[in-house]
């Protein structure tokens, strides 16, 4: 499951690091414009690997609930830096089929009948520009929680992210992060599963940007994230797959 994670956060830094290139080399480039756009996301088939899902894919026609985000995005000037805010909500969902699950601590496994799992990302992201066309080197929080049962786990982050350009017909962006602690921050409410939880956690996506109008674009590109287990996480943990989006310039 590792390869196709690989694979497409390669690409990423691949084409992050072409798009730096070109901004790198233009002589005294005209300043971008400021954003402000909302942004809504579907994942059409969204693989996931962790204790629930051997690689099971999460599409519409099969799941009552989909896999979609909303993202709200403010370019801004403070004093005399250029910042970002970015606002994140996102919903994985997915099949788990009947069988046996590994609990947390990884001391036990139960039968769980099938049904369909949701996860629940509620992010923000501040960050400072690091260079011409839109990029930034910013801090993220991260809030995760599931209907299944798992403890709700927080942490911070940092990383890089590339703004889209709605300026332009066509244009790129994405965002890299690593989280090195999501935890959960309060006891279980079991006595015997009063434990720690802990993840690392490494984020990434890529996407290209059509406009049609100053104030409409639609997208298409590829996210990913890896939860690499830390403390008594039942397994590592995995999503990957494309991504749609269209957004408005507000």
């Amino acid at each position: 499951m590792k390869s196709v994670g690989f694979f497409a956060f390669v690409s990423a830094v691949l084409l992050f690091g072409i798009s730096f290139g070109v901004a790198s080399a233009q002589v005294a480039p005209t300043p971008s414009p400021y954003e402000h756009y909302l942004q809504v996301d579907y994942y059409p088939a969204l693989v996931v690997y962790n204790e629930l899902s051997p690689g099971n894919v999460g599409t519409g026609a099969n799941l009552h609930e989909g896999s979609t985000g909303v993202q709200l995005g403010l370019e801004f000037r403070v004093w005399k830096l250029r910042l970002m805010a970015i606002g994140e909500d996102d919903q994985f969902a997915y099949p788990h089929n009947t069988g046996l699950v590994t609990v947390i601590n990884q001391t036990q496994q139960h039968v769980i009948q099938s049904f369909t799992a949701t996860e629940y990302d509620l992010g923000a992201r501040l960050g400072v520009q690091i260079a011409p066309d839109h990029w930034y080197a910013g801090l993220a929080y991260l809030y995760h929680s599931t209907n299944y049962g798992e403890p709700d786990v927080i942490g911070s982050g940092f990383g890089v992210e590339k703004l889209p350009n709605f300026s332009r017909r066509l244009s790129f962006s994405g965002s890299l992060y690593f989280y090195p602690e999501l935890h959960n921050p309060h006891p279980f409410p079991r006595d015997d599963y009063n434990i720690r939880l802990a993840y690392h956690v490494l984020t990434y996506g890529v996407q290209a940007n059509w406009s049609f109008s100053s104030h409409l674009s639609a997208s298409l590109g590829w996210y990913g994230d890896d939860w690499y287990n830390t403390i008594n996480a039942p397994s590592n943990a995995e999503h990957f797959g494309p991504r749609l989006s269209i957004a408005t310039n507000i």
